[in-house]
C-alpha cells in the first residue's frame, strides 16, 4: 500500500497493486470486500463461506462493493452465502 500526496496541498489515499488470492474466508457478515481508492486489485481463487455464528448487522446486500477503484481483477471466487 502506498500513500501519495499531490503537489496542490491535498492528500489523497491511493492504494496500488493489492493481491488477495487463494484464501478461504468464514464470515457471518454479508459484506466481504469494500475497497476504496484502489488502482490494481486482484481478488482471485478465494472461497467465501457465510456462517450463522452471529446475526448479520447493517443493510449491506452485496458481498463485493467498490468505490473509486480501477483496474480490478475479480475471478474464480466461490461465494457461498
Amino acid at each position: 500500500m502506498i500513500l501519495k500526496s499531490n503537489l496542490h496541498g491535498r492528500i489523497r489515499n491511493v492504494f496500488i497493486d493489492i493481491r488477495i488470492e487463494n484464501n478461504t474466508f468464514f464470515t457471518f457478515y454479508i459484506g466481504k470486500l469494500f475497497p476504496r481508492s484502489v488502482d490494481g486489485l486482484g481478488f482471485k481463487g478465494n472461497m467465501i463461506r457465510r456462517t450463522r455464528t452471529y446475526s448479520p448487522f447493517g443493510r449491506v446486500k452485496d458481498p463485493l462493493m467498490f468505490a473509486a477503484c480501477k483496474n480490478l481483477e475479480i475471478e474464480e471466487d466461490e461465494l457461498c452465502v
